[in-house]
């Protein structure tokens, strides 16, 4: 009814896509429809994990639950993806394993990871070889014998005629515009909805990282192992 919509408990099955001003009770009721969805998404899991358990499967199998992007509610003043900014809630997306036999449970990896490493990964644990590829296999990072597989992430997203670059290391959130706009510098993890630009203020960061994600993009076009161009060190 009216009053559950005023107080963001009504659901909100069809929200305006674009760059929009939401007041709190919009807010609330998004990230509350969502949650929903979410909620429901889970119990579906849970019973498919009892299914494939009662049948003696579950220990067989390896699962995986991840998302090929995240859905911007309302953070940074859009729904959906109108324009390509490719903040956390866009880009940070759930990787979860569920490995057979339940090893390793309740292991956190904190290393970058990206949706391509999934290909070599499951290729290991189907005993299948590998080439050289852009992707990295996570099994060592599983199985603890590295701290990480790439010393960043990149991501890349164009909307219409605006494209934007990503490059993400443990401490920083670097966003280069492809164009006249100025970038963006966020320091991570403490900054985690990204709404304190540090760019004019860290400009010595930032620049190096801007020619490293030029030299990334020439690096890509090559075949075979990626080689990750370095970010320059400060004098």
């Amino acid at each position: 009814d009216e009053d559950d919509v005023e107080a963001g408990l009504a659901a909100w099955p069809d929200p305006p896509l674009g760059l929009v001003k939401l007041n709190e009770a919009e807010i609330l009721r998004l990230q509350n429809s969502y949650a929903a969805a979410v909620t429901v998404f889970d119990a579906q899991v849970g019973v498919a994990l009892d299914r494939l358990g009662k049948r003696g499967l579950l220990d067989d199998l390896l699962l995986c639950v991840t998302a090929r992007s995240g859905l911007p509610l309302g953070e940074h003043g859009m729904i959906g993806v109108p324009r390509p900014w490719l903040h956390d809630e866009l880009v940070h997306v759930p990787l979860l394993l569920r490995l057979p036999g339940a090893a390793h449970a309740g292991m956190r990896i904190g290393a970058l990871t990206q949706p391509l490493d999934l290909l070599p990964t499951f290729l290991e644990a189907l005993g299948q070889p590998t080439t050289p590829m852009h992707a990295r296999n996570l099994w060592p990072l599983i199985r603890n014998e590295a701290q990480m597989v790439r010393p960043y992430a990149v991501s890349a997203l164009a909307v219409a005629v605006e494209e934007s670059w990503l490059l993400r290391t443990p401490a920083w959130a670097f966003h280069l515009p492809v164009g006249e706009q100025t970038p963006h510098l966020f320091v991570k993890p403490g900054d985690r909805w990204e709404v304190n630009d540090l760019y004019n203020q860290q400009i010595e960061i930032a620049d190096p990282m801007a020619r490293t994600l030029h030299a990334f993009a020439d690096a890509i076009r090559q075949p075979g192992e990626l080689a990750y161009p370095a970010i320059e060190e400060r004098a």
